[in-house]
């Protein structure tokens, strides 16, 4: 495991702890999620979570914060993605 990658984590903003790495909280720097893997960010130059790097390496632009609101209400509201 690289040093940029938790063990365990939350999925998305919802409960629980956020996971850690060496004693430090891990979240993304973009979107605020606790999802994990997390990856060295292109644009935002920090650590992204798969979404906003996945976002970031296609679009080539900050992954807007509204998609991953609207990505937890939908998953809150018994989505599955």
């Amino acid at each position: 495991m690289s040093s940029n990658q938790a063990s365990a984590g939350t999925t998305g903003g919802g409960g629980g702890a956020a996971p850690t790495f060496n004693g430090k909280e891990l979240h993304c720097t973009n979107c605020g999620g606790t999802q994990t893997p997390f990856y060295p960010g292109i644009i935002t130059q920090g650590e992204v979570c798969h979404p906003c790097y996945r976002y970031e390496l296609t679009k080539g632009v900050r992954r807007p914060p509204e998609l991953e609101q609207r990505r937890v209400e939908r998953v809150n509201g018994g989505g599955r993605r």
